[in-house]
């Protein structure tokens, strides 16, 4: 046998294979890594939530801003979101960075 002979490459396993599962850490399930995002920060190279569980938090997370973000005007009414007084929207700045074009805060509160 020659002392430079290629040594035999090693087996290539699988990152993928369906023995592999990892404990979402907010359902507790074990499951297959198929069910969980890649993310590379990570040492084991997945998240740590399931699919179903992101999911699920981001739609959370989406209703519950949705919620606070309807700052309805009505009537040319608007409530300050500081003192919660009912005011006519003359009392508020122009912001065009909101849906509805008027600061959160009427002219009072932001001094």
């Amino acid at each position: 046998m020659n002392q430079y002979t290629q040594p035999t490459k090693p087996q290539i396993i699988q990152k993928d294979s369906p023995m592999t599962t990892i404990q979402c850490k907010t359902c507790k399930k074990s499951k297959n890594t198929s069910e969980f995002y890649k993310n590379r920060t990570h040492s084991s190279g997945y998240g740590t939530q399931c699919k179903v569980c992101v999911n699920e938090t981001k739609y959370r997370e989406k209703e519950a801003k949705s919620s606070y973000m309807q700052d309805p005007v009505v009537d040319n009414k608007k409530i300050c979101n500081k003192c919660k007084k009912d005011l006519d929207i003359a009392f508020f700045w122009v912001d065009n960075r909101r849906w509805n074009g008027l600061s959160s805060f009427c002219s009072d509160c932001l001094g």
